[in-house]
């Protein structure tokens, strides 16, 4: 079995942003009709998510959400 060619193929990258709990990625890409195009994506180390369950229920955590500007409900989590 052979594989398949991709379907996009990248060009360059680049790093954009790097801080020590993720890095920004943005690639130069050619479709295949042969434009350009920008993809960009975050990567991140290894991380743990909580689920932590007590009496039929989950434990949640409230925090300000930058990007939205606003206060929101999520699950514990981190990175190591």
């Amino acid at each position: 079995m052979t594989e398949a060619q991709p379907v996009i193929r990248q060009v360059s990258s680049r790093i954009v942003y790097s801080n020590p709990w993720m890095t920004v990625r943005e690639d130069a890409v050619e479709h295949p009709d042969g434009s350009p195009g920008l993809y960009g994506y975050v990567v991140r180390p290894d991380f743990v998510l909580i689920v932590p369950e007590e009496d039929d229920g989950f434990h949640i955590v409230e925090e300000y959400r930058y990007p939205i500007g606003r206060r929101s409900w999520s699950f514990p989590q981190g990175v190591a």
